[in-house]
């Protein structure tokens, strides 16, 4: 500050004498920003590649299952309801999926209808236990939406190329996708007829407790959170408890994954729970 005071000094004394001189000072401090930003330049890349260099962390997987008995046994009435209901839905799914694959098939695959069966009983076991079970309706508006066939769009451009390629006229490929259209809705409508029929014809084994990833179920859990926390009044008791029961399902998914012995069948056992509470 000083030296810029004399400067200003020497300006109004000598003016060209101080105008040399501000112009040398110029060119210094130029100089020395410029030196400044590359060394900072290469000081970020040296960063950037030692950071590169080093081994990546990859962040823990969440393995193994989590049952309909654990779930039960959470506080928050909401959280348990939307994951029962979600498991419910899920295996619906994976049902109506496998249903698909047995009906497109050539020759009989034993473990698509294993698979087909396990779906049926785990949507009976999720939807046994949750307290707003899917009804009837519900199933059949839910499998019309899986099943709304895919139909390609008509565009005028490449209808005319596909017309000229395939010798016809463009009115005749638009007939073309409408028949396909209605024959694709016929099929899904059978399809949706004959899978509501097997599932609601399947025989229920209530012994056998379904389950889900747990990645699955924590994921869905910490979205009911966010939706909760999101309302204009939020209960926050309700919350807290929810918070509490993440904290639990995320020990038991660590505890799945360190001892096998505690899970029976991908069931907590009552002791784990006992334990996992008392830490």
């Amino acid at each position: 500050m000083f030296n810029s005071i004399r400067r200003s000094i020497a300006a109004l004394i000598n003016p060209s004498n101080t105008l040399d001189q501000v112009k040398a000072d110029n060119t210094a401090a130029y100089a020395e920003a410029i030196a400044d930003k590359l060394a900072k330049q290469k000081a970020d890349k040296a960063t950037y590649l030692a950071r590169e260099a080093a081994p990546a962390i990859a962040a823990p997987r969440i393995l193994g299952e989590i049952s309909a008995d654990t779930i039960n046994q959470m506080g928050s009435e909401k959280g348990k309801q939307a994951l029962l209901q979600f498991g419910a839905w899920m295996a619906l799914s994976n049902a109506f999926s496998a249903y698909g694959i047995i009906r497109s098939a050539k020759r009989p695959n034993e473990k698509v209808q294993a698979r087909f069966h396990q779906a049926c009983n785990d949507f009976h076991g999720w939807n046994s236990l949750a307290e707003c079970g899917a009804t009837g309706l519900d199933i059949e508006e839910t499998v019309a939406r899986l099943t709304i066939p895919r139909v390609k769009k008509s565009n005028a451009q490449t209808d005319a190329i596909v017309a000229r390629i395939r010798g016809k006229s463009v009115d005749e490929l638009a007939l073309e996708r409408e028949i396909k259209a209605e024959l694709a809705s016929h099929e899904a409508e059978a399809n949706a007829n004959g899978f509501i029929m097997e599932l609601e014809g399947f025989s229920f084994g209530s012994d056998e407790l379904p389950s889900m990833k747990a990645s699955q179920v924590l994921a869905k859990a910490e979205e009911t959170l966010l939706w909760l926390a999101g309302w204009t009044t939020p209960d926050v008791a309700e919350l807290l408890v929810l918070e509490q029961d993440i904290l639990m399902l995320r020990k038991v998914a660590s505890t799945h994954q360190e001892n096998e012995g505690d899970f029976i069948e991908g069931t907590m056992a009552a002791d784990t729970l006992c334990r996992m509470n008392s830490r």
